[in-house]
């Protein structure tokens, strides 16, 4: 890969990571609005709830594609 493909790549990764983290930042403060209600019950809950964990996994999976592509520096 010739360092402009890995520059147009790196460009490319960083966009789709500000939409990726645009979107994930419009669902969590959604989700966080409905679980201050006190009224939502439990089926409703437990559906926000899983909302969160596949918000937090595409963010994961996210950054494991990065990693891999060697555009991200992720501490273990």
């Amino acid at each position: 890969m010739t360092p402009t493909d890995q520059n147009y790549l790196a460009r490319a990764a960083l966009s789709g990571d500000a939409r990726h983290m645009n979107r994930c930042s419009i669902i969590l403060d959604g989700v966080a609005e409905l679980l201050i209600d006190p009224s939502i019950d439990g089926i409703r809950r437990e559906a926000l709830i899983e909302t969160l964990r596949l918000t937090a996994e595409v963010l994961d999976e996210r950054a494991a594609w990065l990693s891999e592509e060697g555009l991200l520096c992720i501490e273990q």
